[in-house]
């Protein structure tokens, strides 16, 4: 609403975690800051006819409890080192309050989500729109609820570029240009509505290598993909210490 952040055309904003040392000086090293909340950030276009026009914002070095929401002009969206809490918020047990409830949700055609080294719940992307994810997480609390996909988290999300990643729960796309050294953890339950776990609208453009992806997913081609044979996709399901 009237509080939302405002990137006007070809502006930056950096929101970044730092601390003072002995000197006043500002550093990151140890520091830690929360935002509790919702986060609206509204990109605004010099010229509404022209494509990409909006700014940029980065995010560095926060834990954020609460959603994020892209929308107006096609905007330039950052995160490195952030955690967007999964569930928006943890009970006492470390058990997520609304686990189904997308943390981030990208509402311009045309705008640019990238996540590096980063935590977050579900990601809803509007088709149109890109996201770039490297070496990060992306938690929807069950292999079978949504990670990825459209603002309605079911739907066909934007452009997705991922790589050295995991990622715990379904993903729709458009097209995977690039998904490489990433784990989907996904699984399609009886009844479920979608074609499978892991749904590319676009197989002819893309490719994967290196990943574990369920075997009756709709991708591009794959490269030395795991598993090769629906016969030992159990016994090739990746073991974790803990999803918690």
């Amino acid at each position: 609403g009237t509080a939302a952040i405002l990137l006007p055309f070809e502006s930056r904003l950096y929101i970044v975690s730092a601390q003072l040392d002995a000197g006043g000086i500002p550093g990151v090293s140890g520091a830690c800051v929360t935002l509790q909340g919702s986060i609206e950030i509204r990109g605004v276009s010099a010229d509404a006819n022209l494509p990409g026009a909006g700014g940029q914002v980065v995010m560095n070095g926060l834990w954020i409890s609460g959603p994020i929401t892209v929308d107006g002009a096609a905007a330039n969206v950052q995160f490195s080192d952030c955690t967007m809490v999964p569930g928006i918020q943890l009970n006492r047990d470390g058990t997520p309050v609304a686990p189904n409830d997308p943390c981030i949700v990208v509402g311009t055609p045309g705008a640019s989500l990238s996540l590096v080294r980063s935590v977050s719940g579900p990601i809803g992307v509007i088709a149109g729109a890109t996201a770039r994810i490297c070496a990060s997480i992306v938690d929807s609390s069950s292999r079978c609820s949504v990670a990825y996909a459209g603002m309605d988290l079911a739907s066909e999300g934007g452009d997705l570029h991922i790589e050295d990643s995991t990622v715990i729960g379904k993903v729709r796309v458009h097209t995977m240009e690039l998904a490489s050294n990433t784990i989907f953890l996904a699984l399609r339950p009886k009844l479920d509505p979608w074609a499978a776990a892991v749904w590319c609208s676009r197989r002819q453009t893309g490719c994967m290598r290196f990943c574990f992806v369920p075997t009756d997913s709709i991708t591009p081609r794959r490269f030395r993909c795991l598993p090769d044979d629906p016969a030992s996709e159990a016994a090739m399901l990746p073991r974790f210490v803990t999803l918690q």
